[in-house]
């Protein structure tokens, strides 16, 4: 039997499942944050940029943080608890990289590798 690999779009069935996305303003964080809402889940973007938030669709929640601040990651989670009654999945999508560590790895300074 000849190996045959599917095409098109899979579909998952994602309905009342509680998604957190870590970097979900826009990129490929948005990206995953409109997938799993297409699924039928209930998402909550988590990112830094307010602006950014403020545009995403109705059908993503939004909460306003910084990832690289524990406090911020906890207040996020409870956020979508209070609202949901829990959490599914977490995807952990954000990335730190302010433009001075796009250097050679041996350049990148410590204190940006550490946050």
């Amino acid at each position: 039997m000849p190996h045959e690999r599917p095409t098109g779009s899979i579909q998952f069935d994602n309905t009342e499942r509680v998604v957190l996305v870590s970097g979900g303003a826009m990129g490929i964080g948005l990206a995953v944050c409109e997938a799993f809402a297409d699924s039928g889940a209930k998402v909550v973007c988590f990112d830094c940029d307010s602006a950014a938030g403020n545009r995403l669709p109705d059908r993503i929640g939004f909460f306003s943080g910084d990832t690289s601040r524990e406090d911020d990651c906890r207040r996020a989670v409870e956020h979508v608890v209070a609202l949901h009654g829990g959490l599914d999945v977490l995807v952990n999508n954000a990335a730190i990289q302010p433009k001075d560590s796009y250097v050679p790895l041996h350049q990148f300074p410590r204190e940006l590798w550490e946050r």
